[in-house]
């Protein structure tokens, strides 16, 4: 199949620009998900990298390892069969023993692979048994780590993101764009073990940032230095940079913030994102680069894995932000939820408006965004930004339901509320709250927004929000 052949090699991804969610960084990305074959990513790369190492060394029948959602294993198994390889799959269960159904697993599937289930307490040992098995059989077995115990194979990855490393700095170059930092979902540490080489040979100056999706920082760090190790022969003085803070429980597993960025992203950029690695990945970078305000101008390398954002999208109930209407199930939708979350306010908002007129009124000539779990709203925030004289817009009303606090639903509709007055044309943001509502106090801290001193009073903290 030599039209298969470098499916990746001789295809230059773009970067592209995408409409950033911090206002005053410029967020890049390098599409590897629009890598020709089999939904693309990372993996693709670094499978053809294996497939080269193995016909190199005259074997004929592809081992790998993976668990259900191994974006690896769909691209070995996806190539295997277009080159007329025979493949084996070793896959593990999930850290609680259960084995998820994915797209990735159903493409894998579909390919005719043979599988091997197995505990992690028992890889060693079934990587041995296929491999005897494949030899009785009379092929030349590969598997792609190497020895059973996974160790031998670790240059061979490497070159992968090596090879894209120059690619970028040359595209870098194209667009008159000097990044600060470059940021990586890491799960194997390939591909952050070869940007790090291709680094490291370039002379390159920026940081190189790695979202662990799956271990603690130290286990990954550990991982990633065997690859290097095992690329150059021995240690190289490199600045390994990995950040373990987004976890979100474990490898597979997401929350509703990773949930908002994915949505975010498609419904701002077209751009899918999985919770599994990218989704948590962006998410991870976009909190680091509020920490970090020197950093300008940023790359996060999309590694693909379309078929988990397909995965993502029939979970059920995923959280997501709706710009709510003026028709008529609108008004009653929002009503029924103001009147609901009514006590929530310092003053009871009941007792200041009348629900449904404020609702009538607020949807047909202001702006309403509804953070929404399925089919219920779990937060909204009111406001208006029609005011062409002076361009200042007016929150009216901030308030999620119990349920959804400490999710950061507030501060992604706050968010979405300081975006949308932005694209108004409103050059600020006035508002204020009751000194008594001691959480909405807390949060408008939180979120150093400072206090207007001019315009409070004993009641109100007003505040000004420069857009």
């Amino acid at each position: 199949m030599k039209g298969n052949d470098a499916v990746s090699e001789a295809y230059v991804t773009p970067i592209v620009q995408c409409i950033s969610q911090l206002p005053d960084v410029n967020i890049y990305l390098k599409r590897d998900d629009l890598l020709p074959f089999s939904f693309g990513g990372n993996k693709v790369r670094i499978a053809e990298e294996f497939f080269r190492d193995m016909e190199k060394k005259g074997c004929n029948c592809m081992i790998g390892y993976g668990n259900a959602r191994s974006n690896l294993c769909r691209a070995l198994v996806n190539l295997s069969c277009a080159k007329g390889f025979l493949c084996h799959i070793i896959s593990p269960a999930d850290d609680n023993g259960s084995r998820a159904s994915t797209f990735n697993s159903k493409m894998i599937d579909l390919c005719g692979t043979v599988i091997h289930e197995c505990k992690k307490t028992d890889v060693a040992e079934t990587v041995e048994r296929v491999n005897l098995q494949c030899e009785a059989a009379g092929y030349t077995p590969y598997y792609i780590y190497g020895d059973k115990y996974g160790k031998g194979n670790e240059a061979t990855p490497v070159r992968a993101y090596a090879g894209v490393y120059r690619e970028l700095k040359a595209q870098s170059e194209q667009i008159n764009v000097k990044f600060d930092a470059i940021f990586v979902a890491v799960g194997t540490g390939m591909t952050l073990a070869g940007l790090l080489t291709g680094r490291y040979e370039c002379h390159g100056s920026e940081k190189i940032i790695g979202i662990s999706v799956a271990r603690d920082s130290e286990q990954e760090k550990s991982v990633i230095r065997n690859y290097l190790s095992g690329y150059y022969g021995n240690d190289i003085d490199c600045d390994i940079c990995v950040d373990d803070r987004f976890l979100s429980g474990g490898y597979g597993l997401f929350n509703d913030k990773i949930a908002f960025v994915i949505m975010d992203m498609l419904t701002k950029n077209g751009i899918p994102l999985d919770p599994t690695y990218t989704g948590k990945a962006f998410y991870g970078m976009l909190e680091i680069l509020k920490e970090t305000p020197a950093l300008k101008n940023v790359l996060f390398i999309h590694t693909g894995g379309m078929p988990l954002f397909f995965d993502f999208l029939c979970t059920e109930n995923i959280p997501r932000i709706l710009k709510m209407s003026c028709s008529q199930d609108d008004v009653i939708r929002l009503a029924r939820y103001l009147t609901e979350n009514s006590a929530e306010f310092a003053e009871p908002l009941a007792d200041r408006v009348n629900i449904l007129d404020y609702a009538t009124k607020i949807l047909q000539t202001g702006y309403v965004f509804a953070a929404v779990k399925g089919n219920e709203i779990i937060g909204v925030v009111c406001g208006y930004a029609n005011d062409k004289r002076s361009y200042h817009a007016y929150e009216s009303v901030l308030v999620t339901s119990r349920s959804a606090r400490g999710t950061g639903v507030a501060k992604i509709l706050f968010e979405h509320q300081l975006d949308y007055c932005r694209q108004q044309g409103m050059k600020v943001l006035l508002f204020s709250t009751n000194r008594q509502n001691l959480a909405a106090v807390a949060f408008y801290k939180k979120m150093n927004i400072p206090e207007n001193t001019e315009k409070s009073n004993e009641k109100l903290i007003e505040y000004q929000y420069e857009l």
